[in-house]
C-alpha cells in the first residue's frame, strides 16, 4: 500500500496498491472508513482496512487526523487481549 494523496476539501486520504486505488475517509471526527475507489477518485464500496498502512506525510488537516486514527488503530490491543 503505497501513499497516494490527502484531499482535504473532500475529508479523503488517497493510497495505491497494485492499479487499484483506496482511500481513508473521514466518518465523523476521529474515526475513518476505507473505500475501494473508482478510476477517478470517488469511493465505491467500503472494504476491510489494511493492517499496515503507511501514515500519510500529514501535509494537511486531514492527513494528520488519518495520521492520529492509525497511530491509535495500531497501538490498540488485539481483540481478546487485554
Amino acid at each position: 500500500m503505497k501513499f497516494v494523496s490527502e484531499d482535504n476539501g473532500n475529508c479523503r486520504v488517497y493510497y495505491r496498491e497494485e492499479k487499484r486505488l483506496y482511500c481513508w475517509q473521514l466518518d465523523r471526527p476521529g474515526q475513518f472508513q476505507f473505500f475501494r475507489c473508482s478510476n477517478d477518485g470517488e469511493p465505491s464500496h467500503e472494504v476491510a482496512p489494511p493492517s499496515d498502512t503507511p501514515p500519510p506525510p500529514q501535509e494537511t488537516s486531514i492527513g494528520r487526523e488519518l495520521a492520529d486514527f492509525l497511530g491509535k488503530r495500531d497501538s490498540s490491543p488485539a481483540p481478546g487481549h487485554p
